[in-house]
C-alpha cells in the first residue's frame, strides 16, 4: 500500500485485474485561534465551503474541531483535541501566536502550524518560530485551503519519517 502526498491522498492499487483507485478521505482536524470572535467566526464559515472533500482531487476535508481565543486556551485546546493543524492569528494578548507556536512545536512538533496576520512584517519571525505557513488575513480563499493542506502535508511527514521518500510527483508517504 502506498500513499502519495502531492497536495492530496491517494492510493493506488489493483484488485482482480482491474485497477482501482481508492481515495480516502480521512479528514484534515483544524484548530482555530483568534482573539476576535467574528475573525473565528469567518474562518470556521469559510472553511466549513472551502474545506469540503475535493472528490475530483481526492484532497481530504477539513474539519474545524475547535476554537480558542487565547493563547492559554489555545495550548488546552491541542493538549486535549491534539489537531492535525492549528490555524492562528499573530497578535493576541497573553501568549501571542508566536509564543504558542514555539511551544507547540517544542511539545508537538507533528502538528501544523499556519500563522495569519493583517501585517506582512510577521512573516519572517513567525517562519524562524517553526509555522508552517504565513498568510495574511484575508488572502484568497484558494491560499489558505493550499497552506493548511501543505501544513498537514508536513505534519504527516514529520510523523512517519522512515516512510518518506522524494519524488518528482512530490513526497511519498509509504503505508500510512
Amino acid at each position: 500500500k502506498i500513499t502519495q502526498y502531492n497536495g492530496c491522498n491517494e492510493n493506488i492499487f489493483s484488485i482482480t485485474r482491474v485497477k482501482t483507485r481508492v481515495i480516502y478521505m480521512s479528514s484534515i482536524h483544524l484548530l482555530i485561534v483568534d482573539d476576535r470572535a467574528p475573525a473565528r467566526e469567518g474562518l470556521r464559515a469559510l472553511i466549513s465551503v472551502i474545506g469540503k472533500p475535493h472528490l475530483d482531487t481526492g484532497c481530504p476535508p477539513i474539519m474545524v474541531i475547535g476554537e480558542a481565543c487565547d493563547g492559554t486556551q489555545a495550548m488546552q485546546m491541542v493538549e486535549k483535541l491534539h489537531p492535525d493543524v492549528v490555524l492562528m492569528d499573530v497578535r493576541m494578548p497573553g501568549l501571542s501566536g508566536l509564543d504558542v507556536t514555539r511551544l507547540i512545536k517544542a511539545s508537538w512538533p507533528g502538528i501544523g502550524i499556519v500563522l495569519m496576520s493583517f501585517y506582512g512584517v510577521h512573516m519572517t519571525e513567525a517562519l524562524s518560530v517553526g509555522a508552517d505557513s504565513f498568510l495574511l488575513k484575508g488572502c484568497p480563499p484558494e491560499d489558505l485551503l493550499k497552506a493548511i493542506q501543505k501544513a498537514k502535508e508536513k505534519s504527516d511527514a514529520q510523523d512517519f519519517p522512515e516512510r518518506v521518500e522524494k519524488s518528482s510527483g512530490g513526497i511519498r508517504v509509504r503505508g500510512a
